[in-house]
């Protein structure tokens, strides 16, 4: 059953359909910043995922990032062990029996070649490494 319009529900209607018309007031926004005038901007990362896989003793070699270097363990997922570095992460896996790796210089193989590490207290990390039977690094300053 439909009702017949009445006159206060035709004159709420007409404001209705009216207030929809008028435009809204301004609203404050944040200005848009300035153009890049490079790309660089938008494709830096302040952090790396670095994935590294091994041959020999796993054992061994991850204790050397964790508990030698002192990398915190962030667990391990489907067999990579993973390791927090700051923002970036060190990810761990055994590389296969039969895996060969292409070794050589920067244009004849890919991988990561060098990675500067930075530690807060030298002579706590040269006591990590003598506690684990290794000898203490030279550590060169900057």
């Amino acid at each position: 059953m439909t009702r017949p319009m009445t006159r206060t529900s035709t004159s709420l209607a007409l404001t209705l359909l009216l207030a929809g018309l008028i435009p809204a007031g301004v609203h404050a926004q944040s200005t848009s910043p300035d153009p890049a005038t490079t790309a660089a901007p938008y494709f830096a990362e302040n952090s790396m995922n670095v994935f590294r896989r091994f041959t020999g003793d796993g054992v061994k070699t991850l204790e050397f990032y964790g508990q030698v270097l002192g990398f915190g363990s962030i667990g391990a997922v489907g067999g990579v062990s993973r390791y927090q570095v700051g923002p970036s992460q060190l990810k761990f896996t055994k590389a296969g029996a039969n895996t060969k790796f292409t070794r050589g210089g920067i244009n004849d193989a890919a991988g990561v070649r060098l990675w500067t590490m930075w530690f807060p207290d030298e002579e706590v990390l040269a006591k990590r490494f003598t506690v684990h039977g290794l000898p203490a690094p030279a550590i060169r300053g900057p």
